[in-house]
């Protein structure tokens, strides 16, 4: 799966939680993983996160990442998008 992240851009740790996959799972032949687009760059939620600090963390202003996630409720395990500019 690291090489899958890399191959993609896409950070490791995001990639296995969105596949609902420990970050030390090993993935098999065959087997069909997510991949995000190479357009969307996802976040992850933790608990400590607030609209402020994931802001900040995707250099993205708020109404923006309000207006590209419309249920967003900053629960840990969530998933936020942001498309690249």
């Amino acid at each position: 799966m690291y090489q899958i992240a890399k191959d993609y851009d896409v950070n490791y740790n995001v990639l296995a939680k969105i596949n609902g996959l420990n970050p030390n799972d090993y993935i098999y032949p065959n087997q069909i993983i997510i991949v995000p687009k190479q357009d969307i760059i996802m976040y992850v939620t933790t608990e400590e996160d607030t609209i402020e600090s994931i802001s900040q963390e995707l250099d993205e202003d708020i109404i923006t990442l309000l207006n590209d996630n419309p249920n967003l409720q900053l629960k840990g395990d969530q998933i936020i998008i942001k498309r690249k500019k």
